[in-house]
C-alpha cells in the first residue's frame, strides 16, 4: 500500500523480502546492505530494466507501523549509493535485489562533531 510520512508518499509496489543487516566498523572498508523486493509485477520490471539507477542514493529508514499508520518517526539508519541491481523472474511477479554501497555511518560524523563541541566548547572549528 501507499504511506505519507513527513509530506512524502511512499508507493508500495510488492512486499519487503529482506534487508540484510547493516552494520558501522571502526575499519576503513566498503560496507552495504542488499535490499530485495518481492512481488513486483512484471509490467514494472521494464522500468527498473530502464532506470539509470547506479550511484543513486539509497536511503534506509527504520520505523514502526500499526494498521498500516506510521507509529513513530522514521530515521535513517543506512545512507550510501545503488551499486547493481539484480532481477529474478518468477511467473507474473518478479523479485529486485539492489546491493547498495555506504557512503559512511549513520550518525557516526554527527556524534563524533558532537563530541568535539562538547569537549571545546566555543571553538568554531572541528
Amino acid at each position: 500500500g501507499n504511506i505519507s510520512i513527513s509530506s512524502e508518499d511512499y508507493f508500495g509496489a510488492g512486499s519487503l523480502l529482506g534487508v540484510e543487516t547493516v552494520s558501522e566498523t571502526a575499519s576503513v572498508q566498503a560496507n552495504g546492505a542488499n535490499v530485495s523486493l518481492s512481488g513486483v509485477p512484471t509490467d514494472l520490471l521494464s522500468a527498473a530494466l530502464n532506470e539509470n539507477y547506479q550511484g543513486r542514493d539509497a536511503v534506509i529508514y527504520f520505523g514502526t507501523l500499526s494498521g498500516g499508520a506510521v507509529v513513530s518517526s522514521p530515521y535513517a539508519i543506512f545512507k550510501g549509493f545503488i551499486d547493481t541491481m539484480v532481477l529474478a523472474e518468477t511467473g507474473a511477479t518478479s523479485t529486485i535485489t539492489l546491493s547498495t554501497l555506504a557512503r559512511e555511518p549513520v550518525g557516526l560524523s554527527s556524534s563524533i562533531t558532537a563530541r568535539k563541541r562538547i569537549e571545546s566548547p566555543g571553538t568554531a572549528s572541528y
